[in-house]
């Protein structure tokens, strides 16, 4: 059995104002960096991130005594004529709200095609799994981006769920487990045992709150706080998922304004 837990990146400035920031290289919000030191982990076999900065000072910070191997083809959606805006800055943008009407479906102006994507990101999961069964390791650590955790959960996540009900905030992700004989034999399911949440700022606490997954659907294993990004689709406004993981993967601005929105626009990943 392995254990594979993937962490989305933490907040960039450009998540803060929603933006779809995707092969954008922008590096950590020191507060963030500070902020994320309580949540280190301890030793893992292996430490993979996506080799843009704020995956790898993520990393870095979150497994502090370990070498972090990069992998490129874990790196965000390339969002072309989007890259660096949020949904106010392209509400007038006709390619947008044909991109919004597809339901995040369509390939981005000038930037990637999300099945090309998902490919991608399946495939540097597909290596790192296979290499941790090779070498009979127990735990690996994936730091990489919104949209990635999205594209890769999308095609292999158990429970099954809509590709945009994977998405996580910033410095949050899943605990996931692999029958490694099942996987080597072709039946490739990375089953949810948990998901990782980081506490309200309120709520004065230290350290994820882990919340342990059920046999239910992936609506109900959401905690009450739980924002509307996690909600289906439909009701799910960016905030910012990784614009900068978010081939339309994910998400749209934390902070954007519904009444402004043109149509419903599905999250970018890592705005």
């Amino acid at each position: 059995m392995l254990k594979l837990t993937m962490i989305r990146h933490g907040k960039t400035y450009g998540n803060t104002l929603g933006r779809y920031i995707g092969i954008t290289d922008e590096s950590l919000l020191p507060e963030e960096a500070e902020d994320l030191k309580q949540y280190a982990f301890e030793e893992y076999d292996a430490v993979y991130a996506s080799p843009l900065k704020r995956c790898v000072e993520t990393a870095k910070i979150l497994f502090p005594e370990q070498e972090i191997q990069l992998v490129d083809s874990l790196r965000e959606c390339d969002f072309g004529e989007f890259e660096n805006k949020n949904y106010q800055e392209l509400s007038d943008n006709p390619k947008y709200q044909e991109w919004v009407d597809s339901g995040g479906t369509m390939a981005f102006p000038g930037g990637e095609d999300r099945g090309l994507f998902q490919e991608r990101c399946i495939a540097g999961a597909d290596a790192i799994i296979r290499k941790a069964i090779e070498n009979e390791w127990e735990q690996v650590a994936m730091v990489v981006h919104g949209g990635t955790i999205m594209a890769i959960l999308d095609r292999y996540g158990i429970p099954k769920a809509n590709y945009f009900d994977w998405h996580v905030k910033n410095g949050e992700g899943y605990l996931l487990r692999i029958n490694t004989d099942q996987y080597s034999f072709g039946k490739k399911e990375l089953v949810v045992d948990g998901r990782f949440f980081r506490p309200q700022q309120e709520k004065k606490q230290t350290g994820f709150i882990f919340q342990p997954s059920e046999e239910e659907s992936m609506e109900e294993q959401l905690p009450e706080e739980a924002e509307a990004v996690d909600q289906p689709l439909e009701e799910q406004l960016p905030e910012e998922t990784a614009a900068e993981d978010q081939p339309m993967e994910e998400q749209l601005p934390e902070e954007a304004e519904t009444a402004e929105q043109p149509a419903e626009a599905p999250q970018s990943q890592d705005e």
